[in-house]
């Protein structure tokens, strides 16, 4: 939760969003590589854990608009990282 007078820098809130695309990247890639390998139970557990990180991206985000500056330094950073968050959830066409 933010407070209205909390002290967030926006840089903080990109460093979680990066670290949350790293972790999102890791738990597509299990997802990716072991689905037929896993029982229908797992995969379900895996495939939840990734639902919670696409949700906690977007509450992130809904974050990071209530304290970013309005620069362009401020804003190209999370924009890198954003569509690196994006470009994960294109549908492959291997």
């Amino acid at each position: 939760m933010v407070r209205k007078k909390a002290l967030l820098r926006s840089e903080f809130v990109e460093g979680v969003f990066e670290k949350l695309v790293i972790e999102y990247e890791r738990q597509r890639e299990k997802l990716m590589s072991s689905t037929m390998k896993r029982n229908e139970y797992e995969a379900n557990l895996l495939q939840k854990e990734v639902e919670k990180l696409i949700y906690r991206a977007l509450y992130l985000l809904m974050i990071y608009t209530k304290v970013q500056v309005s620069e362009s330094k401020e804003i190209t950073g999370i924009f890198d990282v954003l569509q690196r968050f994006l470009r994960l959830n294109r549908p492959s066409n291997s």
